[in-house]
């Protein structure tokens, strides 16, 4: 549990900092006076009174785990104590004090519990580090069900807190090490987001600097790198997709993401036309058996392992095979159409993609129908780039005089015209 040795007005302030409260919110949290609380503030180094150190106490102790981050943050940052400590650990994580080396008149034990002091010093705590591990992953999970624009302010605000505390420059080797990792991960899902969002230029930017705090930590950067073969793959870039897919694998990804780069290598290998190359990577990516069942921006579930393979399939002129995937899978949208969106949609205009192919227009449009009704904000670029393709397909002579089809691409431009001009916006 966190605790605080002595609350001083300054760090009854940062408190209410931490919980992002004005003034009279945080008075009215306490039952204090608004008075009281703007006194802390004008007094920094003013001591509490024990009953409303107790206040304080327990206001800390019952707070959630992202306020108690920010309020360990925030007393960091004063003026070279931390008051901020975790019961159980050395009193040494209170304090910052210099290294110095010792010379022939400072040999001695008082010396020694310098040198301790210097190499336990922190301004973050195993505690905060688990929290920023959690809601990271807890964000990529989020990734399958949530539109990118709900999640691109927090994962940002994740990375916000966790390069604060890398810039402090005072953790534990090993504490740095993991901090590194984590952001390594945080701007990787940033570049994914980005990329759902069209902002590419933005989007690889962050995934170079994934892959830079990646090894600087000594960890893999293999998430980077599935990012960028999605976003090369929804823009055309096949090739470039599948060599991406290839280098992300060999660094040592976990298990659910060695899954889903394999997949990628094969699907771009399959559509740029290294059909050999194809079929020997996906061979390889179901014979892994380590897939999760969750949904995830790094996991390759089993409805997702169908979808790729009907893309496979897809790209190597076998409408058929895709069907037969299709229905195998139809089952599992049932009931996880909520869970995971993007991966349903593509699924739907996948299976729209084979009726057309095998010139069932009927077939196609009660397919991707439910798509276009998706409100504007789940239309990721890689749907819109998904659906362009559709309406390639659907400029084949056989549908020149159809209505139907006439009327689909009309709905098809529809769906893809907003996401592009907020785009456009965005990038001006």
């Amino acid at each position: 549990m966190r605790v605080v040795d002595s609350w001083t007005g300054g760090r009854a302030d940062a408190l209410r900092q931490a919980f992002r409260m004005t003034v009279e919110d945080f008075a009215e949290k306490l039952g204090v006076s608004s008075r009281a609380v703007a006194y802390w503030r004008q007094r920094p180094e003013m001591v509490q009174k024990p009953e409303r150190q107790a206040m304080l106490d327990t206001a800390l102790e019952r707070a959630p785990d992202s306020v108690k981050v920010r309020f360990g943050m925030l007393t960091s940052q004063g003026s070279g104590t931390m008051s901020v400590r975790i019961e159980g650990t050395s009193p040494a994580l209170a304090t910052m004090p210099p290294f110095k080396p010792a010379n022939s008149a400072d040999v001695s034990e008082a010396d020694a519990r310098n040198v301790i002091a210097w190499v336990e010093s922190t301004n973050t705590s195993d505690d905060a580090i688990s929290y920023f591990a959690q809601a990271i992953a807890r964000t990529a999970e989020e990734h399958a069900s949530l539109p990118p624009t709900m999640l691109l302010a927090k994962v940002q605000q994740l990375h916000d807190m966790i390069r604060a505390l890398l810039e402090g420059g005072r953790q534990r080797q090993r504490q740095t090490s993991e901090l590194l990792r984590l952001d390594a991960e945080i701007l990787a899902h940033l570049c994914q987001l980005l990329g759902d969002l069209h902002r590419d230029q933005a989007a690889f930017a962050y995934a170079q600097a994934s892959v830079a705090l990646a090894s600087e930590a000594g960890a893999s950067a293999a998430a980077a790198f599935s990012a960028q073969t999605q976003i090369a793959r929804w823009r055309g870039r096949y090739a470039e997709a599948a060599d991406l897919a290839a280098q992300g694998l060999k660094r040592s990804p976990p298990a659910p993401l060695r899954t889903l780069l394999a997949y990628q290598e094969a699907d771009a290998a399959a559509i740029s036309g290294q059909v050999r190359r194809a079929r020997s990577v996906l061979e390889r990516a179901d014979a892994m058996d380590d897939s999760p069942t969750s949904y995830s921006a790094w996991s390759c579930p089993p409805a997702r392992r169908t979808l790729f393979r009907m893309g496979v399939a897809l790209n190597l002129g076998d409408p058929h095979e895709a069907l037969r995937q299709a229905a195998e899978a139809e089952s599992i949208w049932q009931r996880e159409r909520s869970r995971a969106f993007g991966t349903w949609a593509h699924f739907q205009i996948a299976t729209a993609k084979a009726h057309i192919m095998l010139a069932s227009a009927d077939g196609a449009i009660q397919e991707v129908e439910p798509v276009l009704d998706l409100p504007c904000a789940y239309r990721i670029s890689t749907l819109v780039a998904n659906m362009a393709t559709l309406d390639a397909l659907l400029l084949g002579k056989r549908f020149k005089n159809s209505r139907q089809v006439v009327s689909l691409r009309e709905r098809l431009r529809q769906f893809s015209d907003g996401p592009l001009d907020q785009a456009n916006v965005e990038d001006s």
